[in-house]
């Protein structure tokens, strides 16, 4: 069975594809709106049999879509057939299509027949074998200019593109071929700039407005309790859908529709029923459509009783999963307290061999249990918090070299400070840590108990960790509002000026430079969402900052 990843901005026009193709043979599709989603599917599946793209989407173009593919800038096989599905193949893009070797283009509305010969040219023809490189020297950008493609959808002055665009809404499906052409002939277009009102009595009961481009939405006003007046999103209309029944579907007296508007610029192609013979042709057409907006409505009454059962249940399980790490965020705030008073304790403690050994073994294990007993109730699953080895491979290589070169620039700023800054001069680059060194009678480093205090901070690192990062920093940007960028950064921060005040055992100072450093692991957390790679980045970083550079007292 094929795989096929459509990428189109209109619902309508991907509907009809998908219908389209379901109907020529069996294969799985997968429905992007944009080229951001079309990368980000390839990231999941790069292996899908054909792409078919639009052209004009918001965002990155079709053109420089199909350009990313050849050029070997996108995860899927820079010779990936691919089906063009525009509505104006103009010479310039045509050209384009040419140059980036495109097996198949076709136009828009798409046609099934048209639809089948571009998938037997794909099966026919040979996959491009020029190299990336080549690809790479296309150079598309004059073309970037081109007319919207989207409007290609406008029916314009050619009925038959009309009737076949008619004929593909969901509203005129009941309709045969000649029943769509009478009620075509009669047709005008009609359009309405960006935020535009729309007046729906100036299509009376016998008119029927439907978009061929653009996008509008329906909004129903509502009053909050301090009587101030607000307007929700009822639905978004695009192309192929009604602008609005109004008063065609011949509503109660004093009913009010909702207001339509346009939200951005917009053509509608004008239905006109208006026959005062009921026995009529025309008068029969609008019966049938009208049965067929009913239908279309009560089926949308179902499905809205469904999402909202939906979403209840995604409601209910919000508020349980917001009182779970509402206690979640507590426990990790009492850990975090008892880790900065035991962690005290350790530093100073004159524990020797098992002893010490088993002191430490019973303090991870304080913390261990709360997190395990509240991961356990399955509300919060430890792989949403980053406590996964899932990838740990990639996340781990990609935390040596990261955290390499952020140790590079720390050497590099110590050897800067000693050697020029008259404070610092009577240091070295690197030196010991006297809060963790001790010294034998005979005054050598006793190597050891030295080594030992390494090892322990190899232990409590992922802890820290996991309660910085799988607990306050996952749940922040979870539960904060904004964009993804937004709450990644102020989760970062946030949890950061915790993993600060864990080190403020030592000294103001070092939890200053450990704030800063805390960005670090946050970032490389947010990027890998692995408790692995960050530990791995905070133990190199950390051991050689406190036992290679003696950076906990150079700092004081």
């Amino acid at each position: 069975m094929k795989s096929v990843l459509l990428v189109e901005d209109l619902a309508f026009s991907r509907a009809v594809t998908v219908r389209l193709l379901q109907s020529i043979e069996p294969c799985v599709i997968t429905e992007v709106e944009n080229v951001e989603q079309a990368l980000d599917a390839l990231h999941k599946n790069a292996d899908f049999d054909i792409i078919i793209t639009d052209l004009s989407m918001p965002g990155v173009s079709g053109l420089e879509f199909l350009k990313i593919i050849r050029s070997g800038k996108s995860p899927a096989a820079h010779d990936m057939p691919v089906i063009v599905a525009s509505g104006k193949l103009t010479g310039p893009i045509q050209a384009a299509l040419e140059a980036l070797d495109i097996q198949a283009a076709i136009n828009k509305p798409v046609k099934k027949e048209e639809l089948v010969e571009a998938l037997a040219a794909i099966g026919k023809s040979v996959r491009p074998s020029r190299t990336t490189e080549e690809y790479k020297a296309v150079r598309i950008a004059s073309l970037m200019d081109a007319d919207d493609q989207s409007k290609s959808l406008s029916p314009g002055k050619n009925l038959d593109q009309l009737v076949t665009f008619l004929e593909a809404s969901p509203t005129l499906a009941t309709l045969n071929r000649k029943e769509v052409e009478l009620i075509a002939k009669g047709a005008r277009t009609a359009h309405y700039p960006e935020n535009t009102f729309i007046d729906g009595e100036e299509f009376g009961d016998t008119r029927l407005p439907v978009i061929t481009w653009g996008e509008a939405e329906m909004l129903q006003s509502a009053q909050l309790p301090d009587g101030e007046e607000v307007e929700h999103r009822v639905v978004l209309l695009e192309a192929g859908n009604l602008l609005g029944t109004f008063n065609f579907m011949s509503p109660p007296a004093g009913q009010k529709y909702p207001k339509v508007r346009t939200t951005r610029s917009t053509e509608v192609v004008i239905l006109e029923f208006a026959d005062e013979d009921p026995n009529s042709e025309l008068s029969v057409i609008r019966s049938k459509v009208k049965m067929a907006i009913g239908t279309i409505m009560s089926q949308r009454i179902n499905y809205s009783d469904k999402a909202l059962a939906i979403s209840l249940t995604h409601r209910l399980a919000e508020s349980k999963l917001k009182r779970t790490a509402g206690g979640y965020v507590i426990t990790m705030a009492c850990l975090l307290g008892f880790y900065t008073l035991t962690m005290r304790g350790v530093v100073d403690s004159e524990l020797k061999g098992i002893a010490r050994a088993a002191s430490s073994a019973i303090m991870i294990l304080i913390f261990a249990m709360p997190l395990f007993a509240i991961l356990r109730k399955g509300v919060i699953k430890a792989q949403a918090l980053g406590l996964t080895f899932r990838g740990a491979r990639v996340a781990a290589i990609d935390a040596v070299v990261m955290s390499s070169a952020f140790l590079g620039i720390l050497i590099a700023a110590k050897a800067l400070l000693v050697t020029y800054v008259p404070a610092y001069q009577d240091g070295t680059v690197f030196e010991l840590s006297k809060t963790f060194a001790r010294y034998t009678p005979a005054g050598d480093v006793d190597w050891v108990f030295y080594t030992f205090n390494i090892c322990m901070y190899a232990v409590f690192v992922p802890v820290q960790e996991i309660i910085v990062r799988c607990g306050l920093q996952s749940l922040l940007v979870e539960f904060l509002y904004g964009s993804d960028t937004r709450r990644a950064v102020t989760a970062i921060v946030a949890s950061n000026i915790v993993f600060a005040a864990a080190h403020s055992h030592l000294n103001l100072g070092f939890a200053t430079v450990t704030f800063l450093g805390g960005l670090f692991f946050g970032w490389i957390f947010y990027r890998n969402r692995s408790i692995v790679g960050v530990s791995i980045s905070h133990f190199i970083i950390g051991a050689a900052a406190m036992y290679a550079l003696g950076l906990e007292t150079f700092i004081k």
